[in-house]
């Protein structure tokens, strides 16, 4: 699946947020810990990653001849990581900014984890206890 190259500018964050994680791509790669932003995106309202901006808000860009690469990547990894398919929206942002908008999972499929990774720590007293919530409500 090729990505959504969206067409309207979105203001540039300089702070992360519940909704707003920002990273930086060294050596050509996504950084290692890209899954937990898309999963965590994933399990509630959604998000956006944006590629190119430090932890501290400081833009420091991705490489024009990598940027298709990492589109890629992110692609792929949403496409087959998970235990759900994510279908993420990809916008290339001035100063070589990628945004990277991961859209909400329907609450039949979460929780969404990385298959490499399993479950998160604690996620499984959460989904006893939501099961456990919903069964009592039906009473």
């Amino acid at each position: 699946m090729m990505p959504k190259y969206m067409s309207n500018q979105t203001e540039i964050p300089t702070k992360e947020s519940d909704i707003v994680e920002l990273k930086t791509a060294s050596n050509n790669s996504l950084p290692k810990d890209i899954w937990e932003p898309i999963s965590a995106f994933s399990n509630a309202d959604g998000g956006s990653i944006y590629l190119g901006i430090t932890p501290v808000g400081k833009i420091v860009g991705i490489q024009k001849d990598v940027l298709d690469k990492l589109s890629q990547d992110i692609i792929s990894l949403c496409d087959g990581g998970f235990n759900y398919k994510i279908h993420p929206e990809i916008q290339f942002l001035e100063n070589q900014v990628t945004q990277i908008y991961i859209p909400p999972a329907p609450s039949t499929m979460r929780p969404i984890y990385s298959k490499s990774r399993g479950l998160p720590k604690g996620a499984t007293k959460i989904i006893f206890l939501v099961i456990k919530s919903l069964l009592i409500s039906r009473l």
